[in-house]
């Protein structure tokens, strides 16, 4: 729950924003807006609901088996402070009103409230995007999951075992990286082996060890958001990983 206290004559503009604010936060986070529903609703609609509010907005995922609320904007008040009258305590009105130096004025402060179910959220995570396709006798499945969500952020694969110098810049690599974020090491199987094994699993970022390369300090990157591919010295590996977790 995240709350924010906003001037009345604002609120519904600041709710507007805010709901900007949690699709963008959810669209980062691997959600595709495409799987989003957003509906509008007043109290007047929700006579039986649990929380005061004025008006607010409920983001629904289109999971595969229906439709279901996980997330809430509102633009709320207490029952209490919207409905005071003229003998409002004094002790309570100078611990509940807030003072606006602009306008010179009192006033019962409006309240912004997110709400994010998060086993929901977690639920539309994974089954939104898990995804399988038959090539040729066999069944490939993938997970897309964001930089900021997935568990194990990179895979270092060096491509030969035999080479020692592969070997060690492998385990220099993994030494250098988990020292910032979850990071394991695959020495078995082809290159694309590997790949499709951590792409069953969500790992958003690989390192491949070219025996060619590592005298020259030069590693192949993978990003699996953007599908490339790129030559990268050794150096802005833990930089680049890390600006795309924090974005």
């Amino acid at each position: 729950i995240l709350e924010y206290a906003t001037t009345p004559s604002t609120s519904k503009d600041m709710l507007v924003s805010w709901l900007d604010f949690t699709v963008e936060f959810l669209n980062k986070i691997s959600l595709n807006s495409d799987d989003l529903e957003i509906e509008y609703k007043t109290l007047e609609q929700e006579p039986d609901s649990e929380h005061y509010f004025f008006d607010r907005f409920t983001i629904k995922n289109i999971y595969h088996f229906g439709v279901e609320e996980f997330a809430w904007v509102n633009n709320k008040i207490d029952f209490e402070f919207e409905n005071y009258d003229k003998n409002f305590p004094k002790e309570k009105r100078s611990k509940c009103f807030v003072h606006d130096d602009l306008r010179n004025v009192d006033y019962f402060p409006h309240v912004i409230q997110i709400i994010i179910d998060v086993n929901k959220l977690i639920l539309a995570i994974l089954l939104n995007n898990f995804h399988q396709e038959r090539v040729r006798t066999s069944l490939i499945s993938t997970l897309k999951l964001s930089p900021q969500t997935a568990p194990i952020k990179c895979a270092v694969f060096p491509l030969s075992i035999v080479d020692k110098k592969t070997r060690l810049a492998g385990e220099r690599m993994l030494s250098s990286l988990n020292r910032h974020f979850e990071t394991v090491l695959e020495e078995k199987g082809t290159l694309e082996m590997r790949i499709a094994l951590f792409d069953e699993i969500g790992v958003p970022f690989y390192v491949a060890i070219d025996p060619e390369l590592v005298d020259d300090n030069i590693f192949w990157l993978y990003d699996n958001k953007f599908g490339t591919r790129s030559e990268v010295p050794g150096d802005d590996i833990i930089e680049y990983i890390r600006s795309k977790i924090n974005e």
